[in-house]
């Protein structure tokens, strides 16, 4: 892995961009603490790539070519989809979190006492 400045062109950024992105969303196509954390430095390595790639536009002042453009429109829409499945789950965690936790303090969850359940034995030998 290369670091940022040892790059000859805003395509090659891109390319590492890219990657870096591809690596990002399998890493999440597996769920584990672990893949979380190194998603999320692969996605701020990416960040930093397309950073780089911006200025060496500026530098230049030049607009990318048509290839370059067809590959950070992919990237656009890789990134967009990812930033939907972020979305989703977050709703999904918050809702959840909704559901559950009011469950857990012994509330249902319209906020009212949740009814109480009886036992017909209870042994309090281990």
């Amino acid at each position: 892995m290369a670091a940022a400045g040892q790059y000859g062109d805003a395509p090659d950024c891109i390319r590492e961009a890219s990657e870096k992105v591809r690596q990002a969303r399998q890493l999440l196509s597996q769920p584990a603490e672990r893949n979380a954390e190194e998603s999320a430095a692969l996605l701020r390595e990416a960040e930093i790539q397309l950073e780089c790639a911006c200025a060496f536009y500026r530098e230049r002042g030049a607009e990318p070519d048509r290839r370059v453009q067809l590959t950070l429109q992919a990237l656009q829409a890789e990134i967009a989809s990812l930033a939907q499945f972020f979305s989703l789950a977050d709703r999904f965690l918050g809702d959840w979190l909704r559901t559950i936790g009011p469950r857990q303090a012994g509330y249902t969850t319209r906020g009212q006492a949740a009814p109480l359940v009886l036992m017909k034995k209870v042994s309090l030998e281990g």
